[in-house]
């Protein structure tokens, strides 16, 4: 059993967040932990973000996903990802969200309007956060399991708990990786 028992995953509607999403469905698969989509509406209400488009906007990640993430040989008891939608300014919201509820690991999309300082105080208030690097270059020609364990040999790690690595290291396809980065086929 994981150590990590909730991701969280902001976004902004408006931003080009499926990499970022690819990689946190990733990563709870792999974890084998409960995966929140966290988003803000409009708090006047209005139509400025029906939830029809919202969830249109999360089928077309999850597409990308499949598309350049999925392992065919994955079994079928991958997590689900629940989405959870709040009224008011996503800054706010999400410190008031991490202030109030148990989030393991934070993941920092780099699709987020929110620049370094914002970002610190963010992941202050997480109790362990990832922080994705800005590009997926390169990433379209790689075998999928080398996207996944290239973006986080390149994020920011804030305080993951001890047996992260443990636990990420029950995966073949780490040692796969492991083994082509020692032999000097380095992935970029």
């Amino acid at each position: 059993m994981s150590v990590v028992r909730t991701i969280l995953f902001p976004f902004e509607i408006q931003g080009r967040f499926f990499d970022g999403y690819a990689w946190a469905v990733e990563l709870a698969n792999r974890t084998h932990a409960r995966l929140q989509l966290f988003t803000t509406k409009d708090r006047k209400g209005n139509d400025a973000m029906p939830g029809n488009d919202l969830f249109q906007i999360l089928l077309e990640a999850q597409g990308h996903y499949l598309q350049y993430y999925h392992h065919e040989d994955r079994r079928s008891t991958e997590s689900k990802p629940e989405p959870v939608i709040v009224n008011g300014d996503l800054k706010e919201a999400l410190i008031n969200y991490l202030d109030d509820n148990r989030v393991d690991i934070l993941i920092v999309d780099p699709s987020l309007q929110a620049d370094r300082k914002q970002i610190r105080e963010i992941t202050a208030h997480a109790t362990a956060a990832i922080v994705l690097p800005k590009s997926a270059r390169g990433m379209r020609g790689r075998p999928r399991s080398d996207r996944f364990l290239d973006m986080l040999r390149r994020a920011e790690l804030h305080r993951l708990p001890d047996n992260f690595f443990d636990t990420l290291g029950q995966d073949r396809s780490v040692f796969n990786y492991l083994r082509k980065l020692f032999q000097g086929n380095q992935p970029s």
